[in-house]
């Protein structure tokens, strides 16, 4: 079957990574209208968008 991109189970498995980016984030203090390019955006839990 190959590797599928399984969302839950990055959420459960992998869910230091977004917690690790929460910090990253307010690094960047993004305001309303800014953009902002994840390249590596596993589930997208971090976008406001």
């Amino acid at each position: 079957m190959g590797n599928q991109w399984n969302a839950e189970h990055y959420d459960r498995k992998l869910v230091y990574v977004s917690d690790l980016g929460k910090s990253v984030v307010s690094l960047l203090q993004p305001t309303k209208g800014e953009k902002i390019l994840d390249l590596g955006c596993g589930t997208g839990d971090l976008s406001t968008g």
